[in-house]
């Protein structure tokens, strides 16, 4: 649904599930948020992960700590990924770079 209103703020009421675009021009709108939360099984890996991975990478080199894991796993979760298991994380990273973490 495209919308060419100016939006100048948001508010979102997560109990009602709804939001109200404050608009230019000061036209009340209402639109009704229709979702469900779905649960993953937690695992070792996503192959849709794998961008972080590779940003996480280039930005660490070879040498990463358990504490920059730690950050990654964070952005993973912020990602929509936060049921992935540090294990499978931490494997996948030494399977790209065997032997490199330091502690």
């Amino acid at each position: 649904m495209a919308h060419s209103m100016n939006r100048v703020a948001w508010r979102v009421g997560l109990v009602h599930r709804d939001v109200m675009p404050a608009a230019k021009d000061a036209v009340p709108r209402r639109w009704e948020l229709d979702w469900e939360l779905v649960t993953r099984e937690a695992a070792d890996w996503d192959d849709g992960a794998t961008p972080y991975l590779d940003v996480f990478l280039r930005r660490h080199g070879p040498q990463w700590t358990i504490d920059d894991l730690g950050v990654l796993l964070r952005r993973l979760e912020d990602a929509g990924y936060g049921w992935l298991r540090a294990d499978g994380v931490r494997a996948r990273l030494d399977r790209r770079n065997p032997g490199t973490w330091t502690r």
